[in-house]
């Protein structure tokens, strides 16, 4: 039959589970989509169209008015039916139970159980199964696309991406031997590779259900960007309108479903962008979505000719470019693709005949919450990028053959900034600058508002893309002395000298200042180029013999998200997580100090002064990205956002000089949230994992949009009493056991901490205090003293806590609590903070129970103690034990006397000596956070040298105040 009918998926018991619970908040139609979604290909009944179609018409049998309902009792009576499963397991058969009983609204199991024979009859149990249908085909369409990837990475025995022309006939069956046959033909082999197969299974599977669509699903439509479409049916206002697969409850309650997008015109080979015409790239007005500011990497512009500033001539290009499709009969740019890069990248790949670039345009997607064990970027994540080559995108920079850089760099508007370790090519980001204009200079989609990236370049590969820069520097300098000399201006008493912009340093390249551009037309040309200054095209991109093969003239413009063969060298950059030598610090501040003094040849002074100027990097990225990279941006909002992937490079800097291996060591769990794209890739690197070591899964899928990556540790979990309560100043002696500091990853995941414990309903155990603000000259000198306290004395209980100052005990509370508590700490904080927001630090005290204490008064945070205690009563129902809020533990179990001056000396050296001036001024500029966290595991002094300190995730960071010192 059809090839779905080979590509089924077994059914998840954990589904099961998960679509029970939703059934006890009466949402029937979700619950049994689960089924229907993940059956066994054993059964007979399966996920193929015409099984869909088939229950359809079975529900329309029983649904008397055309209503579109049917009783719950028929539902799922047909539902059974139709799967054709044997209910053996009393969880599956309790599940369907209780779909049954869960049609009353809820409100009405408040009525009192006499009262509800009364009101029985006046609920109508009726399932909306259209609504069903629908949900159902678009996770069957989600299905099909995950199977073809897995069904192609089976059959590839060697791994090198192709398949056998005889398995791909017995794969695929008879209906497709015409077509497999014609891909071999093109090839010349016996083999298809992962592109073709992918293609010619989805075209076939696109006809089928073109032929299969209901009426019912084209009545209710919505507009989403549909670049697959059929040219034919598009309307003439140049948007695809598509069957909703959102219920209709979904779509009222979320005003972000309808997206519009003008469709994209093909790019033919040899099309080049025109530099008399730039486009933003949309004509949307509006601000930004929070997708395409989640990742400044997940979506591509295209590059055409038309008109910045004439819609109209655009929207009639592209009429023009349908209707010469329409004419030729070509359909291919607009069919369904559910190719999926064998790197691990799910999109729509779309590849043009005649070697051009693959288009490559990010598919909707929901957002997935991924929880990252300890261990799994240095073991699984951090080989899987490594075994992929260098990306186009990043070789087009290397050998200059990306139009794209090549615009940028005679526009004078890129440059490569040396560093300690390799180099940086910082350009226009192509998303969000589509084109560069020498005679406009940089341009950008808002007004006022730029992006920039900043790829890292390899120290083996930097004397190449030298060799192209500095010789497209010198034919522009040769092009314009000839211009200058034509004007008689060349060699007269007085002519300015050729300089090098101001700002530049003496580690960064820029290409020579760019006059008017020329008006010369691109007809006629028969090898064009990219205009240098005097308006004559460039010569073809840098002639790198190994770049000019196969195709690949043009690799790495906007668009080519292919793989070259040239493979990663070692010490390889990928992402932010894999540094942690010295050089990388000084190469961060390098690429810092080098990106102002470019945004400085750029702007003038009075730009420079108000701009909002942010700067990170993003992790996990796809594979075609995993290549070191740094956003930039000018006026156009903050970098880390809410999906917890953006890492701000001050705050990087700041943490390596903290802990220069806390990402080598790679030991702290990570929360974020991933788009399609990227959550394919790391799903992928898991699968690999696996495979290649023979070892348990390391990906778990905790329910539809959650994944936990990685393998638990199984340490020893010790039920250890709560810390003793402290009183007051003079019983310190009854302070907490508080142990070492394994410096955590600081919470930059802040709210996507928050939105993964929502999901959890469990109780889990938190605490607050406050703690010095992390880089700061306190954090970084009391570290060290305590360092030298351990070595010197060995450890003791304080080690097992990060040095804080106690503001409360543990306290237990679900994840629906955690932004009412964020929301409520940061009020009463503002508040009692109003009137007095000093921390002092005062002298270090020993007390004779054993204890080295910093003498702390802070009588603001005593406060917010207390009223968050009471607060939290009130409003939560949470028991949030106060504390007292006086000091900072040392050292404890330390019975003898000298041992403890010992320690006291360390921390508090003589005022005359450099350390003791160093201390001082530490704590003279002091500064603090209100920390909010969740205890992960719980240590034990005994195991300490084992298992290490107790594990905690920051909810939220509060910066608190400036310190003042005794």
């Amino acid at each position: 039959g059809t090839p779905d009918a080979e590509l089924e998926l077994p059914i998840n018991r954990c589904v099961v589970r998960d679509m029970w619970k939703f059934a006890q908040n009466n949402a029937i139609t979700r619950a049994a989509l689960g089924i229907f979604g993940k059956l066994q290909s054993s059964s007979a009944f399966g996920g193929r169209e015409e099984d869909i179609t088939l229950l359809e018409q079975r529900f329309r049998s029983f649904d008397e008015h055309s209503s579109g309902k049917i009783s719950a009792e028929t539902f799922i009576k047909v539902l059974k039916e139709s799967l054709q499963v044997q209910i053996s397991s009393s969880e599956e058969t309790e599940f369907f139970d209780r779909i049954a009983d869960v049609s009353l609204p809820a409100d009405e199991e408040e009525v009192q159980a006499e009262d509800i024979s009364k009101h029985c009859d006046r609920w109508t149990r009726e399932v909306n199964y259209k609504e069903f249908i629908l949900i159902t085909k678009a996770q069957r369409r989600n299905i099909t696309t995950a199977a073809i990837r897995e069904v192609f990475r089976a059959f590839d025995e060697n791994g090198d991406g192709y398949i056998k022309e005889d398995d791909a006939h017995s794969l695929l069956g008879q209906e497709f031997k015409d077509t497999i046959s014609s891909y071999v033909n093109k090839l010349g082999k016996d083999v298809i590779d992962y592109r073709d197969f992918s293609k010619l299974v989805s075209l076939e599977i696109s006809k089928a259900e073109d032929q299969n669509h209901s009426e019912e699903a084209k009545a209710d439509v919505q507009i989403v960007e549909d670049p697959e479409a059929d040219p034919g049916e598009a309307p003439s206002h140049g948007l695809a309108e598509v069957p909703s697969t959102c219920p209709p409850l979904a779509r009222e309650v979320s005003p972000t479903t309808v997206v519009t997008k003008r469709i994209e015109p093909d790019v033919r080979e040899g099309a080049l962008p025109s530099l008399e015409s730039v486009r933003s790239g949309s004509h949307d007005t509006t601000e930004e979505c929070d997708a395409d500011a989640q990742s400044d990497e997940e979506q591509l512009v295209n590059v055409e000719e038309t008109s910045e500033n004439d819609p109209a001539r655009s929207q009639e290009t592209e009429s023009k470019e349908i209707i010469k499709y329409k004419e030729s009969g070509s359909s291919n740019r607009w069919t369904n693709s559910f190719s999926l890069s064998l790197a691990g990248s799910s999109e729509y790949d779309d590849s043009h005949a005649g070697g051009g670039l693959n288009r490559v345009i990010s598919r909707p997607s929901d957002i997935y919450y991924i929880k990252q064990l300890p261990g799994f970027h240095k073991k699984i994540l951090r080989p899987f990028y490594a075994a992929r080559p260098v990306s186009n995108v990043v070789m087009g920079l290397i050998r200059g053959t990306s139009l794209y850089a090549r615009q940028s760099v005679v526009s004078k508007i890129a440059t490569i900034i040396h560093t300690k370790c390799g180099s940086f090519f910082i350009m226009p980001n192509p998303k969000y600058h589509t084109e560069v204009d020498a005679r406009k200079g940089l341009l950008s989609k808002d007004a006022g508002k730029f992006r920039f990236v900043a790829w890292w370049i390899h120290p083996g590969f930097v004397q190449t893309i030298k060799h192209w820069f500095q010789k497209l520097e010198s034919e522009e300098r040769r092009t314009l002395g000839s211009r200058l000399q034509g004007a008689g201006e060349e060699g007269q008493p007085g002519a300015p000298p050729m300089t090098t912009p101001a700002g530049r340093g003496s580690g960064d390249f820029t290409a020579g200042t760019p006059g008017p551009t020329g008006e010369k037309g691109r007809e006629g040309n028969a090898n064009p180029g990219i205009l240098n200054v005097d308006g004559n095209f460039l010569n073809a991109p840098y002639d790198d013999p190994s770049a000019q093969k196969g195709g690949e003239e043009f690799m790495g413009s906007p668009g080519d998200f292919r793989f070259s063969d040239v493979p990663k060298p070692e010490n390889y950059l990928h992402t932010y997580r894999d540094l942690y030598t010295k050089d990388h610090v000084i190469m961060l501040q390098q690429l810092m100090e080098g990106t102002m003094r470019f945004l400085r040849s750029l702007f003038d002074e009075s730009f420079i002064k108000n701009w909002e100027l942010n700067a990170g990097f993003h992790y996990p990225v796809r594979t075609q990205y995993a290549t070191l990279h740094m956003h930039v941006r000018v006026n156009s909002g903050p970098f880390c956002r809410e999906d917890g992937r953006g890492m701000d490079a001050q705050k990087l800097m700041e943490i390596l000089r903290a802990d220069r291996t806390i990402f080598e060591r790679d030991d702290q769990t990570m929360k974020y949230q991933v788009t399609e794209n990227a959550k394919v890739c790391l799903l992928a690197a898991a699968q690999e994992y696996e495979a290649a070591n023979d070892s348990p899964h390391p990906c778990h899928q905790i329910s539809p949009n959650m994944f936990e990556l990685g393998h638990h540790a199984m340490p020893t979990i010790h039920d250890d009493e709560d810390e003793d309560e402290e009183q007051g100043p003079q019983e310190r002696s009854e302070s907490p056991s508080l142990p070492d500091f394994q410096k955590l990853y600081p919470s930059h995941v802040f709210d996507a901490n928050i939105q993964l414990s929502q999901l959890d309903d469990a109780s889990n155990q938190y605490l607050v205090n406050v703690q010095p603000t992390l880089g700061s000259a306190f954090y970084q000198v009391l570290y060290k003293l305590r360092k030298q306290s351990r070595e010197r004395y060995g450890p003791d209980p304080t080690h097992l806590y990060p040095l804080h100052v106690s503001v409360t005990g543990f306290f237990e509370a679900c994840g629906t609590q955690l932004r009412q508590l964020v929301t409520g700490m940061t009020e009463l904080l503002q508040q009692e903070l109003a009137g007095d927001n000093a921390i002092e630090v005062r002298e270090v005290v020993c007390t004779p129970t054993g204890y080295v204490l910093y003498d702390m008064h802070a009588p603001a945070i005593s406060r917010f103690s207390q009223r968050l205690n009471a607060w939290a009563q009130q409003e939560l129902g949470l028991c949030v034990r106060p504390k007292a809020v006086n000091h900072i533990s040392l050292a404890s179990n330390r019975p003898d006397e000298a041992s403890r001056d010992n320690i006291k000396q360390i921390f508090e050296p003589g005022g005359d000596s450099q350390e003791g001036l160093d201390v001082a001024g530490a704590i003279k500029t002091a500064t603090f956070d209100l920390v909010f966290s969740r205890l992960l595991q719980r240590g034990s002094f005994e195991t300490f040298d084992e298992e290490g300190p107790h594990r905690f995730m920051e909810v939220a960071r509060i910066p608190v105040t400036r310190s003042t010192s005794a």
